[in-house]
């Protein structure tokens, strides 16, 4: 019979959500990668795996290359983790705490824990990017979805602020923006032939869908 290997669970606190930055990198189909993102959560210390201690996550600006991921031990800045993935990261925080465990077992020291295997962490769980109350405020931060990758996996997924107006609340251009959002580029760009032929000056609605489609045009460029 196959080990069951219990999953390390802790709450994390948010700190900080950061800024949703448009780009495959920034996102995946689990979850968003807000650039200043911060948060901090429990676990062994690795420095005296008796005890537990606070790390801090972050999300870094890496540039062309995305995001890096980084985790520190909190108040111990010289004990830092960095790698382009989440898992991947927290997993060498994993690492460092089994290596430790062993070395303090070589000295004869009782009571430590046993050593963690692989899969008893998640490094997205351990980031918060599985929380729901930080999903949710991620999410916020992302009105116009500009985080394609992580949409595309949640295309029934309504936003709290569109969830909670009736239709009718919402008027004739948020259906719109929809209407704009399902086409395709040459589809929009016949539309807004259509649209900006003969305007009127004060014809303040179609003013408004034309700069609506502006935007959408300007995004399937990207």
């Amino acid at each position: 019979m196959a080990n069951v290997v219990h999953r390390f669970k802790s709450l994390v606190e948010s700190l900080e959500i950061g800024v949703v930055l448009s780009g495959r990198l920034w996102s995946s189909s689990q979850a968003i990668f807000p650039k200043g993102f911060r948060s901090r959560v429990k676990y062994f210390s690795i420095v005296d795996p008796t005890q537990m201690a606070y790390y801090i996550s972050e999300i870094l600006d890496a540039g062309p290359q995305g995001p890096l991921f980084m985790v520190t031990l909190e108040n111990c800045p010289g004990e830092l983790f960095i790698n382009v993935s989440p898992a991947k990261c927290w997993s060498m925080v994993r690492e460092r705490l089994n290596m430790e465990i062993r070395r303090q077992l070589s000295t004869g020291r009782a009571n430590l824990p046993a050593l963690q295997p692989p899969g008893s962490v998640d490094g997205f769980e351990m980031f918060g990017l599985l929380s729901p109350a930080i999903v949710q405020a991620i999410e916020a931060r992302d009105r116009d979805r500009i985080c394609t990758e992580y949409w595309r996996s949640r295309p029934h997924v309504v936003t709290e602020d569109r969830a909670t107006a009736p239709p009718q609340a919402q008027g004739p251009l948020h259906a719109l923006r929809g209407l704009f959002q399902r086409a395709n580029r040459n589809e929009l760009l016949a539309l807004r032939s259509l649209l900006v032929s003969n305007i009127s000056p004060d014809d303040f609605s179609r003013r408004q869908a034309t700069q609506i489609l502006d935007e959408e045009i300007a995004k399937q460029w990207r």
